[in-house]
C-alpha cells in the first residue's frame, strides 16, 4: 500500500482510540531470542487504548491491596511473609454486618480489592471485544471470556452474597487453601 494512500493515516474511532489499518497491523515489531525460547519471540506492536490502560491499573490497585495488607498481618517482615504466604489471607467482613460496609480492617480492604478486581476484568472485557471489532476480527474469544468471568462474578459472588444476607461466603481469597490448614 503506498504511504500517500489514505488508509495509512490512522483514524480514531468514537471512543478516541486509534483503529489499526494494514499499515498498522504490518508495522516491525521487535523481536527477542529469549521470548522466542519461551514462545513467540515477537513483541508488539501492543495497543491498550483507554480500557487497557484502566484494566491495567486497577488489576495493579487490586493486587496492592491484597499483598499489603498480607505483608501488613505479618508486621512488615519480609522473611515471615515469605515464610506464611500459602496461610495469609484477605479476610471478608464478619457476618454482624452483613450487606453494610464494613470498617476497612474488618473487611474494607477485601471489599476495595474485589471492587478494583472486578472493574479490571471487565475493562480487560471491553477491551477485547473493542480491539477485536476495530481489527474487523470475529468477537467470540471476548465473549467467551466475558462467559466465564461473568459467571464466577455474577453467579459464585453476587448472587450467593444476595443469597446468603452477607459478605461471608464469596470466593475464598487465598484461592481455596483456607480447608487445608489447621
Amino acid at each position: 500500500m503506498p504511504p500517500s494512500s489514505p488508509a495509512t493515516v490512522p483514524r480514531a474511532d468514537r471512543f478516541g482510540d486509534l483503529v489499526a489499518t494494514a499499515v498498522d497491523r504490518t508495522a516491525n515489531p521487535g523481536f527477542s531470542y529469549w521470548m522466542g525460547k519461551l514462545g513467540d519471540a515477537q513483541i508488539g506492536p501492543i495497543h491498550l487504548g483507554w480500557t487497557g490502560v484502566f484494566s491495567l491499573a486497577f488489576g495493579i490497585i487490586a493486587i496492592e491491596i491484597i499483598g499489603l495488607n498480607m505483608w501488613a498481618s505479618v508486621n512488615w517482615d519480609p522473611v515471615q511473609f515469605v515464610r506464611k504466604l500459602p496461610w495469609l489471607a484477605l479476610e471478608p467482613p464478619p457476618a454482624k454486618y452483613g450487606l453494610h460496609l464494613p470498617p476497612l480492617n474488618e473487611g474494607g480492604w477485601w471489599l476495595m480489592a474485589g471492587f478494583f478486581l472486578t472493574a479490571s476484568i471487565l475493562l480487560w472485557w471491553l477491551r477485547m471485544y473493542r480491539r477485536a471489532r476495530a481489527l474487523g476480527m470475529g468477537s467470540h474469544t471476548a465473549w467467551a471470556f466475558a462467559g466465564e468471568s461473568q459467571e464466577v462474578l455474577a453467579v459464585r459472588i453476587l448472587a450467593h452474597r444476595l443469597g446468603v444476607g452477607s459478605q461471608l461466603g464469596g470466593i475464598d481469597p487465598a484461592g481455596g487453601k483456607g480447608h487445608l490448614v489447621g
